[in-house]
């Protein structure tokens, strides 16, 4: 099965309370698949914008406080087109016109 990037769709809710770590929740629907918990977090590295942002992918979290990834994509290029596609919808959410505009993914180490 193929999936193009165009059928993914993103329903991002943004979070204005700045004593959560997170900015944004978000589902991914790729055809007719809906995955949700999905976040924006701050983190402590800058994302390709150069805001210390992360894309956290859904999760759990074990009695010893370990967390699990519930979400894994072994195709590594099309991963970069998902990122790009959450960013862009990010940013246009925020707002941040400037941001917004088209990144040279490919020289940015992720």
């Amino acid at each position: 099965m193929n999936i193009n990037i165009e059928n993914l769709r993103l329903n991002m809710k943004l979070i204005d309370d700045k004593n959560r770590t997170e900015r944004a929740l978000f589902t991914l629907c790729i055809d007719f698949v809906k995955i949700k918990g999905f976040r924006v977090m701050t983190g402590s590295y800058a994302n390709p914008y150069g805001d210390k942002l992360w894309i956290a992918v859904p999760a759990y979290r074990e009695k010893t406080g370990k967390f699990h990834n519930m979400f894994f994509c072994e195709n590594k290029d099309f991963w970069k087109q998902i990122e790009k596609k959450i960013w862009k919808e990010f940013y246009k959410l925020r707002g941040d016109e400037k941001k917004n505009e088209e990144q040279d993914f490919e020289k940015i180490n992720f």
